[in-house]
């Protein structure tokens, strides 16, 4: 009875004792296996801070070179936006380099080709100085579909501009100065006129000037536009002083008469 016991005895202790670990748990459970794990893991964490400060470093390494980009664009914008404006650039070289900038994106918006600063001006037999050789601009292409964008050439200073045959369709012109300009042949499809000055301009033989917006155009009476089926605002030359270089507001502020003209 007590071998019996006993051996119940042995038994339930052998139940409590620990499983034997095999070869591979104890080589988890070592110190030295504790150690490579934590290699592991650093290295890891490691890796990743690496890629992160390569990723930042590319970030500003990008971004710097597009800085420098735009920066080069930017001089390089000038330096072709004074060549076009320059008097001794031939005419063939500023219609290109005008036509790039509008593709390129830059804005026209003010700029001055009028015959006072790259065409040929005299002084006539009765002390007046007139325009005796025109900007040449014929044949050039700023149309919207050509370029994909508008042609912003707003309040520019286009007086007695050579436009014949030129492809102005969807091109801004709003507050220009065009007294004098020639459009003949010229295609207006679209293009925004608002408030431009189109005292003695010649529209004889322009195209589809029906379509282009005309609003608040306007010419000196004595010097009206050339050629065009549209109404415009007509002001009344005020005698008492030379306001020939004003804006179409100096018949508002002078109170000037106006009359429709076609």
């Amino acid at each position: 009875m007590r071998a019996k016991r006993r051996r119940s005895q042995h038994i339930v202790r052998g139940r409590n004792l620990p499983p034997k670990q095999t070869k591979l748990e104890k080589i988890k459970n070592s110190f030295l296996f504790f150690i490579v794990e934590m290699l592991v893991i650093f290295s890891a964490i490691a890796g990743l801070f690496f890629t992160a400060m390569q990723a930042y470093e590319s970030k500003a390494i990008n971004l710097a070179t597009l800085r420098e980009i735009r920066e080069a664009r930017s001089e390089r914008a000038v330096i072709m936006y004074n060549t076009a404006v320059d008097p001794r650039t031939a005419p063939a070289a500023r219609i290109k380099t005008l036509q790039f900038l509008v593709s390129a994106g830059e804005t026209l918006f003010g700029i001055d080709l009028s015959c006072s600063k790259i065409g040929v001006m005299e002084e006539n037999e009765l002390g007046i100085t007139e325009c005796v050789g025109r900007p040449n601009l014929i044949g050039i292409d700023f149309s919207e579909t050509t370029h994909g964008i508008q042609a912003n050439l707003g309040v520019a200073k286009l007086i007695d501009v050579d436009f014949r045959r030129a492809n102005l369709s969807g091109v801004r012109l709003s507050g220009a100065k065009l007294s004098g300009a020639q459009f003949t042949g010229a295609d207006l499809r679209n293009a925004d006129l608002r408030g431009a000055d189109l005292s003695g301009a010649n529209f004889t033989g322009a195209r589809n000037t029906e379509y282009a917006d005309f609003t608040g155009a306007w010419a000196w009476h004595d010097m009206p536009p050339v050629g065009l089926d549209v109404k415009i605002t007509s002001c009344v030359f005020d005698s008492s002083g030379d306001n020939r270089l004003q804006s179409s507001n100096i018949c508002r502020v002078l109170e000037l008469k106006t009359v429709e003209s076609k």
